[in-house]
């Protein structure tokens, strides 16, 4: 039976999820530098980045069932997903060559976004590291593949980090004009994340706070509606002041956004049916405290990874060419393995029937 969470502990759990997803969508790619300190990115990235990781959180975590890495996977692509309507992007893109487009949506930032970024550094890392970091349980660490679950259990943890670090890096190296930029940025904005954990942990209550499933302090069913209605608000609102010019006016383009959103809301319905199916035997249940990695030595892999994203895109900064090339590299990587995760969705749900 879930524990009984005041609406307050969950705000203050919400605010944190949404800071680390901006510090890893936004800030380790350079796209907003300093998003924790101008008006823009208060009112504007904090609100939608926040929004959208703790609705997809709680709607694919609300099922009383394990929860697959594609069905998260499939949540991210939805996050990803607001550059349509938000920014517009996937439509009229702001940065890259524009090159192919099919029905309306240009397949490069598309992919980059929807496969690639969003799903892995606006969702999925920020959850990871917030349940770990947060709480007693370990359910988006239990969904990762098994040789991601090992390393993150053991000394291999730091292993992982540094090459994060380095694959996440040369993005923002790109995207700092001087080295000193690069270090700024990710120091600064990473204290804002890292001091609401330090609170979460040491000011009065943190150990019972401390002792806290993820789903605990996700919404329930009526907090969850009514994040959704704020989500579908914001994304309105946001819709019509921000590059309104770029909104689509034929139909086709629409569509093709529209289909997008089915499928991958499609894909996670259905792979989660089918863990359902395959897990009726009883429900999800936490894993034991016992089994959850050392939450000290997951700081002190925080730090390490702040740390090294800091060196890497300082190093880097001057050598825009270099850079640039590695960037490439890791963003096909990226896309690729999102690819293939999508594959892996459609035929789980293929053989569900």
């Amino acid at each position: 039976m879930a524990a009984v969470v005041h609406l307050r502990t969950k705000l203050f759990c919400w605010l944190i999820l949404g800071t680390l997803s901006v510090f890893f969508a936004e800030v380790a790619g350079g796209s907003a530098p300093f998003p924790f300190y101008d008006a823009w990115g208060l009112y504007a990235v904090l609100p939608l980045y926040t929004l959208h990781i703790v609705f997809l959180a709680f709607a694919v975590m609300r099922p009383a069932r394990r929860v697959p890495f594609t069905a998260l996977f499939c949540a991210g692509a939805v996050f990803g997903l607001y550059e349509a309507y938000i920014t517009k992007v996937i439509w009229d893109p702001t940065w890259g060559e524009k090159g192919l487009a099919v029905g309306g949506v240009y397949v490069a930032q598309t992919a980059m976004l929807v496969l690639y970024w969003h799903p892995f550094m606006a969702f999925l890392a920020p959850l990871l590291a917030g349940e770990l970091l947060l709480t007693s349980s370990s359910e988006t660490l239990e969904a990762l593949p098994a040789f991601l679950g090992r390393a993150m259990r053991t000394r291999r943890v730091f292993i992982a980090v540094v090459a994060a670090a380095v694959f996440i890096g040369v993005s923002k190296a790109v995207n700092s004009p001087t080295p000193l930029a690069a270090l700024a940025s990710i120091l600064s904005s990473a204290a804002v994340p890292g001091l609401l954990v330090f609170l979460w942990l040491r000011a009065p209550g943190g150990a019972q706070r401390a002792g806290l499933t993820l789903r605990d302090l996700l919404p329930d069913g009526r907090q969850g509606l009514v994040i959704g209605v704020l989500l579908a608000a914001f994304t309105v609102a946001t819709g019509l002041l921000i590059r309104s010019e770029a909104m689509p006016r034929t139909i086709v383009p629409h569509l093709s956004v529209w289909a997008l959103y089915a499928l991958f809301c499609g894909l996670a319905v259905g792979v989660l049916l089918r863990a359902a199916r395959r897990d009726s035997a009883a429900p999800y249940a936490a894993t034991p405290a016992a089994a959850l990695p050392a939450r000290g030595r997951l700081m002190a892999a925080a730090a390490v990874f702040v740390a090294s994203l800091a060196a890497v895109s300082a190093a880097l900064s001057p050598f825009k060419a270099a850079a640039g090339a590695l960037a490439m590299a890791a963003g096909l990587a990226g896309m690729a393995a999102g690819l293939a995760i999508t594959v892996a969705a459609m035929v789980a749900v293929i053989r569900r029937s």
